[in-house]
């Protein structure tokens, strides 16, 4: 079993590796993009409520003892109940440098990272059952990254919500700029999580 968990770990470093290579392409094509950090200062608002919402409703979800089904991920059913989500391998690591340089290589990916997503997910979809649709599939396609299927089930929740500020940016502005706009709440979101998964690994 122990073999297993190194295996899933190594996928992981893989992964983020691979990740980190994506985002570097994106950059050199597009570097205006980290410019979202200090654009729409209001999104850090909306993305700390949306951190704690979710950071919450997994705590409250965990307290209930949700049936094993719930908490089904393909991760655990091969490793015998491990939890580990594959992009935050480094991140577990506890390796205090490596950990740092973690969180610094992903916020400087993390504004390409999530347009990549929300083009995917989001990107010229206004009709409400086709947003519900791809919400859905938003979460659930996490699941690849070994989190919990209730988890991926609040993720479906997020990424409604991202097709909220898409929605509402899309009818004042038009594609481009609700692409962006929904790039930068998922954006801060996302750095959120990171960050604060850092700090814990770090200092607890």
């Amino acid at each position: 079993m122990g073999n297993i968990i190194v295996v899933i770990k190594v996928i992981g470093y893989l992964i983020t590796i691979m990740a980190i290579r994506d985002a570097l392409k994106m950059f050199r094509k597009d570097k205006s993009l980290l410019k979202l950090y200090i654009k729409w200062v209001r999104d850090w608002v909306w993305a700390l409520l949306l951190v704690i919402s979710v950071l919450v409703s997994v705590g409250v979800i965990i307290s209930l003892n949700p049936p094993s089904w719930l908490k089904f991920s393909w991760i655990s059913f091969i490793s015998g109940g491990h939890a580990q989500n594959l992009v935050t391998s480094p991140m577990t690591s506890g390796y205090v440098p490596l950990v740092i340089l973690f969180w610094v290589l992903m916020a400087f990916s993390l504004p390409y990272l999530a347009k990549m997503e929300e083009i995917m997910f989001r990107e010229g979809v206004i009709d409400l059952g086709a947003r519900i649709k791809k919400s859905i599939i938003f979460g659930m396609v996490h699941m690849v990254m070994g989190i919990p299927l209730f988890v991926a089930m609040l993720l479906c929740i997020t990424g409604f919500i991202f097709s909220i500020r898409y929605c509402k940016v899309y009818r004042v502005l038009g594609s481009e700029e609700a692409l962006l706009a929904s790039t930068s709440l998922h954006m801060k979101y996302n750095f959120i999580l990171i960050t604060i998964g850092c700090l814990l690994v770090i200092f607890l």
